[in-house]
């Protein structure tokens, strides 16, 4: 009898290990899926592609709130907002991120690292609202938690700190707009897994506040920075590519150098022509 017990229990265990080893390889199996989900996504995001990112960004979301990977959940769930604001649906953006709070609060506690990204996307939805003074203050109560929370050196305090250069851009308080700029392309730049078009967004920013400053040679340094990633990213023929040269035209047009500025010009105007016209095949 007492073998038989044995055999039992024996036999229990086998079952409950195996059901744990597949149960742990079917979370891994989904887990690498959703980060796949997660890159694609994060990559459309920035390339201004925004209802293919919130496609795969709900897919991971789902993925990773099934398997109580939170941190990752709450991440997504802040992205969709990002993208629900760029679409300018700035109420069911707020609507969004102001649930992210809440629930990351309950699952992660309070100050979490997912709680402070999300007044980082409150920033900018303001920003995206041009409600500057509301925008300043949640970028910077992001700054004073990331800097606190993470580091003098995160990639969440270098986005925060890009959104923050660009209100005051928008201010027209260039001084203050660059210094931003420049934190956050110092912390990018230290990171081989920063996303080059965060690098190349910044440029182009760096760019037209220079060009505002009339300090045309630094402009079109930057310009040019922000044209060649651009070009290496998203070939000749794109919305951001012709962004650039427009730019660049403009500071050549301010500088006198007419010739130049009607070649960079005509060079926007015929990728717009193709994109108008194949708008399919197109950034």
């Amino acid at each position: 009898m007492r073998k038989v017990n044995n055999l039992f229990i024996i036999l229990f265990i086998v079952i409950t290990s195996s059901n744990y080893i597949i149960s742990q390889e079917l979370t891994l199996k989904d887990t690498v899926v959703a980060n796949k989900y997660f890159k694609i996504a994060d990559s459309l995001l920035q390339a201004s592609n925004y209802d293919s990112s919130l496609v795969y960004f709900e897919k991971a979301s789902v993925v990773y709130e099934d398997n109580e990977l939170w941190v990752k959940h709450f991440r997504c769930e802040s992205k969709i907002a990002q993208n629900i604001s760029k679409k300018r649906k700035y109420d069911e953006a707020l609507k969004k991120i102001n649930a992210v709070i809440e629930k990351s609060k309950k699952k992660l506690g309070e100050k979490n690292v997912e709680e402070i990204y999300a007044y980082y996307v409150i920033g900018n939805i303001y920003l995206g609202k041009h409600e500057f003074d509301k925008s300043i203050t949640y970028l910077e109560k992001a700054i004073a938690l990331q800097k606190k929370n993470l580091g003098e050196e995160h990639l969440d305090l270098s986005e925060s700190y890009h959104s923050l250069g660009i209100v005051y851009h928008d201010l027209s308080d260039y001084s203050v707009a660059e210094q931003y700029y420049i934190k956050a392309l110092n912390i990018k730049l230290k990171f081989s897994n920063v996303h080059i078009l965060q690098i190349s967004n910044i440029y182009h920013n760096l760019g037209r506040l220079y060009d505002l400053k009339g300090e045309y040679a630094l402009s079109k340094e930057y310009y040019f920075r922000s044209l060649q990633i651009r070009k290496e990213n998203f070939g000749e023929i794109h919305k951001d590519v012709a962004w650039s040269y427009n730019s660049i035209g403009v500071a050549y047009w301010r500088e006198g150098k007419y010739d130049l500025a009607i070649n960079n010009y005509e060079k926007a105007l015929s990728i717009r022509k193709k994109i108008w016209f194949y708008p399919y095949c197109c950034g």
